[in-house]
């Protein structure tokens, strides 16, 4: 189960709810460019248990900055070489990724990927996904998760290309369906609450601002009111002292 505007914690709750679940595991992805190319790919954070990563090649990575490719790149990139991506800002202008420059530390196969062909579209690049990575799920800075996988009790150890395997999937994707129906909408209201929240935290700030202005201007106002009545004060006076001259040399 996929979302681009994250999975809420109302999301998971839902999701636990569903019938025969065994295990389930949420994690992060984001889809990015292969810098100086159009191959977009979509990493992923490294899972704990579901849908975990065989390593062909070098190590799964490690910390921050670190990455392991999907085996097909074994021909454009090698271990410790530097893959630097682009990342589409979302609306308010911020992106997922701590880096878009890593380490390359190892090549993967992924136990849910059988090819690109199943990979899906991507807002990314030429528009359809070439290519997957992993990530540790430090990379990610996201208040919410982005994917959730999940195991039954059912379909453990069913044939993959079976019918009763096929059957059984499609039953508990009908019921995640009818489960999750109503979450867009209410993702997409908890999201406009959100930035409306922070739109009206700006406007106050702003009218804050727009205070402080008019009272430093009205102390300056003040302050310039004082100097001229100094002024007068002294013009006065100094003619004051001419006319006591004049009179005392008389």
């Amino acid at each position: 189960m996929v979302s681009n505007y994250g999975i809420s914690k109302d999301d998971e709750r839902i999701i636990g709810k569903a019938d025969g679940i065994k295990e389930v595991e949420y994690g992060y992805f984001k889809d990015v460019v292969i810098s100086g190319t159009d191959r977009s790919m979509r990493i992923y954070s490294k899972p704990d248990a579901v849908s975990t990563y065989d390593v062909t090649e070098g190590r799964l990575p490690k910390r921050t900055g670190e990455i392991a490719l999907d085996m097909k790149e074994r021909d454009r990139f090698a271990v410790g070489s530097t893959l630097n991506v682009t990342e589409k800002t979302d609306i308010a202008g911020g992106t997922v990724l701590r880096h878009h420059k890593f380490t390359v530390v190892g090549f993967v196969r992924a136990s849910e990927t059988l090819s690109c062909l199943n990979m899906g579209q991507s807002a990314a690049g030429g528009g359809e996904l070439k290519g997957y990575a992993v990530a540790v799920p430090g990379e990610f800075d996201s208040d919410v998760k982005m994917i959730a996988r999940a195991t039954y009790e059912d379909t453990e150890g069913l044939d993959y290309w079976s019918a009763e395997y096929r059957d059984a999937v499609q039953k508990h994707k009908d019921q995640l369906v009818t489960l999750l129906a109503n979450q867009p909408k209410a993702r997409e209201a908890t999201i406009r609450s959100q930035q409306r929240k922070k739109i009206d935290e700006a406007k106050d700030k702003v009218k804050t601002s727009k205070q402080q202005l008019a009272d430093a201007q009205r102390q300056l106002d003040d302050a310039k009111q004082q100097i001229d009545n100094a002024k007068d004060q002294l013009s006065e006076g100094s003619a004051e002292a001419v006319e006591e001259g004049s009179a005392t040399a008389a």
